[in-house]
């Protein structure tokens, strides 16, 4: 609908294909904001009870709950960068295919009477190569690695427990429950921590279409300057 009241500047610099991605993928991932928003509430509230609880039953156990959360905000803050532009680069990539997809659709009859239909279909070939070997993989790279972060981190800091509270089990000022229940809400703090850095990461990098939403939304219109004529 705001595409069509567009002026016509707007839309020399918003093609076809350019909305095609923006309805598709920029729209819809800029709808879920809300929803990530919600469910981070619910779960930043489920990670400060159960640090609570984890504090009032073991106090010396709190440089823990301090640094995992602080080594995966380092880590988001030093990885948001790089996880936009992967998602941009892809976005672009998929915008010059379907920018070539709809060039050779509409010159079709040009394409077809200077016998090139095989020219075209190389060159589409070259260009879903080139998408996937700049887009995609790269993006699935990035994921991966911020995935495979957080679910390193518990296992690493309940090793780091258990390492550091041993002693004080053998020398009998910690008793055997309350290590091994320790290391169960250790290892429930991580599972919580993760699902709120990976909430965190999907915000952001939906900055992004969000802003090109945003940024579509307030294009100039044609709409005033057909009232005006209108109510001359």
């Amino acid at each position: 609908r705001k595409y069509l009241n567009y002026t016509w500047d707007s839309r020399q610099k918003f093609g076809a294909a350019e909305m095609k991605i923006a309805l598709e993928c920029d729209v819809a991932e800029a709808s879920k904001c809300y929803t990530h928003g919600v469910e981070l509430s619910r779960v930043l509230i489920r990670v400060c009870l159960v640090v609570f609880f984890t504090l009032e039953k073991n106090p010396r156990s709190w440089w823990i709950i301090l640094l995992m959360p602080a080594l995966m905000a380092c880590w988001i803050y030093c990885r948001q960068r790089v996880s936009l532009e992967v998602v941009e680069a892809e976005c672009d990539w998929h915008l010059k295919v379907d920018e070539f997809v709809v060039m050779s659709c509409e010159s079709y009859s040009t394409v077809a009477e200077y016998h090139a239909r095989c020219n075209m279909i190389e060159l589409l070939s070259e260009k879903l190569r080139d998408s996937t070997r700049h887009g995609r993989i790269p993006k699935q790279q990035v994921d991966m690695n911020n995935k495979y972060f957080s679910k390193w981190l518990g296992p690493v800091f309940v090793a780091l427990y258990i390492s550091t509270a041993t002693t004080r089990v053998l020398e009998g000022s910690l008793s055997v429950g309350k290590f091994l229940a320790t290391i169960s809400i250790l290892q429930g703090i991580a599972g919580h921590f993760e699902e709120f850095y990976r909430i965190l990461m999907s915000l952001s990098v939906l900055v992004g279409p969000l802003r090109f939403v945003v940024h579509l939304l307030n294009m100039p219109i044609d709409v005033p300057r057909f009232k005006q004529a209108h109510d001359a």
